[in-house]
């Protein structure tokens, strides 16, 4: 899903980049926390736990950027894209989140790819790209990029030459699953998990009752909220392009691209926000709806929802949730009409 950080405000704790924020109350009970750089983004964890749980906890996580990053090139990923047309040994671990990504590539008809990479080189390459690419290069790239061309066989992948991976958009949610199991395993009733945006909260919030988790208004400054979600036990997740653009002969250009042209998605969502059990599949449904577009993202929906999914929906001046967030989900910006379909 998107690369994103944190922004911590006087009654926030807000990944802002990602349109989640979460409420901290004034007179709520301590709560230990580290933040770090991890898989390219603010990695938050804060909750009832001993400081030696919190250190193996950032461990965890380090491990898995260590084998999933497709920025570092002596991790699985990394060997397989210098590679890409030999076999490889995958990590069970490994070889589960590419399955999974594969998933729901196919659920989606490739609006999510994990074989985005040459197109994520193209566009995004060091984050310093201020003027797209020229459209013979878009078209190369888009030559190699194609999850239905994957050869995963148990633990043993190949790809074709000149193609690659990059799990960024599925293995940050898979990280906060695995750090929440991880805490929860150890007897961890209270706890926020955030990996830029990825948001999975444990248990109640501090002072009782249900976690009050804001969405980022994408028309407005960062911070400023469309509404808010309360919940326990639960990830929510939000992708849209609102964030990271650059600006290019009066055209806006945005970060999330659609593997099906090459060019960054010219989606009419301004965000999407997936709510479910298991945040890699938050993650990986976040980006394939916004690139799917309001009309098709409504046709995978109904689907979706008979599995436990909820979303809410934001575009031009009209916010969709799912039915079962009608008593969790209030909305607060005046400039939006809400409806429940």
């Amino acid at each position: 899903m998107t690369r994103r950080s944190l922004l911590l405000l006087p009654v926030v704790l807000a990944a802002a980049i990602a349109g989640i924020l979460l409420f901290r109350a004034p007179d709520a009970e301590e709560l230990r926390e580290r933040r770090v750089f991890l898989m390219g983004t603010t990695v938050t964890v804060r909750g009832s736990l001993s400081e030696p749980l919190l250190d193996e906890t950032i461990a965890l996580l380090g491990a898995l950027e260590r084998r999933l990053s497709a920025h570092l090139d002596d991790s699985e990923i990394g060997r397989v894209n210098a590679d890409p047309s030999s076999e490889h040994p995958l990590s069970p671990e490994t070889a589960q989140v590419l399955a999974r990504a594969l998933y729901w590539a196919r659920r989606s008809d490739g609006a999510f790819d994990p074989t985005v990479r040459p197109l994520t080189l193209l566009w995004n390459g060091d984050g310093t790209r201020h003027r797209p690419p020229s459209p013979e290069a878009v078209a190369e790239a888009r030559r190699h990029v194609g999850w239905d061309r994957v050869r995963l066989d148990g633990d043993i992948l190949r790809l074709e030459p000149s193609m690659g991976l990059d799990l960024g958009g599925i293995a940050k949610g898979y990280g906060a699953d695995e750090a929440v199991r991880f805490l929860r395993d150890r007897g961890v009733t209270r706890a926020i998990v955030d990996l830029g945006g990825n948001v999975v909260v444990i248990g109640d919030r501090p002072g009782g009752g249900p976690w009050r988790i804001g969405i980022q208004d994408p028309q407005k400054e960062r911070g400023e909220r469309l509404g808010v979600l309360e919940g326990r036990d639960l990830s929510v997740v939000t992708s849209g392009n609102y964030e990271r653009f650059f600006d290019w002969e009066g055209k806006r250009w945005g970060h999330i691209v659609d593997p099906a042209t090459g060019w960054p998605s010219e989606s009419d969502l301004l965000s999407v926000t997936v709510v479910c059990e298991a945040s890699l599949d938050g993650d990986a449904l976040a980006t394939a709806l916004f690139v799917l577009g309001r009309e098709r993202a409504l046709s995978l929906k109904g689907e979706l929802e008979k599995e436990g999914y909820a979303f809410i929906l934001v575009g031009d001046g009209l916010v969709t949730i799912s039915p079962s967030l009608e008593s969790s989900f209030r909305l607060e910006s005046t400039e939006y009409d809400l409806e429940t379909r």
